[in-house]
This record gives structure tokens, C-alpha cells and sequence, in this order.
């Protein structure tokens, strides 16, 4: 086996995100996620398919301000990545000729996360929010489930680093908040210990949230 049937896979589809804030003077604790469920199909190389992908993500981090204001903080936690592609791979045909063979790849990985955040006045009831993150080590595995029968492939340590940015506009109305804005996540993953280079995953769209005050 050799390569993915086709090398870049684009999907489209609409994600939930769960997320919670706890504040304590110039402390937060914030942790979000995105289960892992299927978007939209999409078409391989040889035609249409009922293939699918799916990506989840959560971190949970704390965070310091950083000055008197509370509008620059710097924050570390942890992150953990899944995704499933069920797409194909490419294979030799006992005489000769290309075999295209259904396959789910099941990728798993998780490491520290490092964040820079800002939350800016942008009128009375309105601010902007900004957002870095690195994660410069993530560990995990792959593993490669085969639709044919008998037919198996061993896990594959993989290691990878990601970087996600974050830019919103958001309002508050009473004790709640707003935001709409972009998100981003670029993640490219190779085998380890070789380091060759196994898929990079590109997340990014508009998001809108909605934050409600829960307690005091």
C-alpha cells in the first residue's frame, strides 16, 4: 500500500462546539471540544463515494492576566485530537494493474497547548477577541481499519504540531456575550520514528457563539 487515492480531501459541514468558562479575579479556566462526528461526504479520485471524514477536538487550559485590565492573558493546558477519514488507499493487483481498497484511518493525538489571548474594548458593550495557540508536541497513533475482510495493518506511532488562531468580534447583551468570528487549525502529522510525512489537516471557517452566565 502507498498512497491515499487521492491526496487532498476537502469536506464541509456544521460543528458543534461545547465550551466553559470559570473566572477567579485574574484566573480563568477555559475548556472547550468538538465531538467527533461526520460532516458531508465527498468525492475521491475515482468517483463519488459515501466515504466521509470527521474531526473532534478539546483542550482545557488555564490562563493569567497579564496586566491590571485583564486584557492580555497567557495560558497553558492540554489538547487532545481525533479524526476518522474513511477514504482509500492505492495497492498492486497480484497481476499488475491499480486496486483500490476501502479503508478508515483513525488518528488520535494529544500534548501540551500554549496560548496568547487578548480581549480589547471595541465600543461601550462591544470587544474584540484574539487568540494564539501552539502546540508544538503532539504523540499519538494511527490505526487503519481495512472494509476487506482478513485484511489488517499494525498501529503507527505518529507524532505532530498544530497552531490555531482565533479572531472575533463579540457584544454583550445583559449578563450574557456574543461572538462571531474565524477559526483556524493547522496540524500536519508524520510517522514516527521515521518522520516521514503522513497527512496535514487545514480546519478553518466563521463560527458564531453564544457565552450564558452560569452562578455568581
Amino acid at each position: 500500500m502507498t498512497s491515499p487515492a487521492s491526496a487532498n480531501l476537502q469536506f464541509t459541514g456544521l460543528y458543534g462546539l461545547f465550551e466553559l468558562w470559570h473566572t477567579e479575579r485574574r484566573f480563568n479556566l477555559h475548556a472547550e471540544g468538538i465531538p467527533v462526528w461526520s460532516p458531508l461526504r465527498f468525492s475521491t479520485a475515482v468517483g463519488s463515494s459515501n466515504r466521509y471524514a470527521a474531526v473532534g477536538v478539546f483542550d482545557a487550559a488555564v490562563h493569567a492576566a497579564l496586566d491590571s485590565h485583564s486584557r492580555f492573558w497567557v495560558g497553558a493546558g492540554l489538547v487532545d485530537f481525533n479524526d476518522r477519514i474513511a477514504g482509500q488507499v492505492v495497492t498492486m493487483g497480484p497481476f499488475g494493474g491499480t486496486i483500490f481498497l476501502p479503508v478508515t484511518s483513525d488518528s488520535h493525538l494529544s500534548g501540551a497547548r500554549y496560548e496568547l489571548r487578548a480581549v480589547l474594548p471595541a465600543g461601550a458593550t462591544s470587544f474584540a477577541e484574539l487568540q494564539l495557540a501552539d502546540m508544538p508536541s503532539l504523540k499519538g497513533t494511527i490505526h487503519l481499519q481495512f472494509d476487506t475482510p482478513g485484511l489488517t495493518a499494525p498501529d503507527n506511532p505518529t507524532s505532530a504540531s498544530a497552531f490555531s488562531t482565533l479572531a472575533a468580534y463579540g457584544w454583550n447583551r445583559g449578563k450574557n456575550q456574543y461572538l462571531v468570528g474565524w477559526r483556524s487549525t493547522n496540524y500536519p502529522v508524520n510517522l514516527s520514528p521515521s518522520g516521514q510525512f503522513a497527512f496535514r489537516n487545514v480546519i478553518g471557517g466563521v463560527y458564531f457563539e453564544s457565552r450564558f452566565l452560569i452562578g455568581h
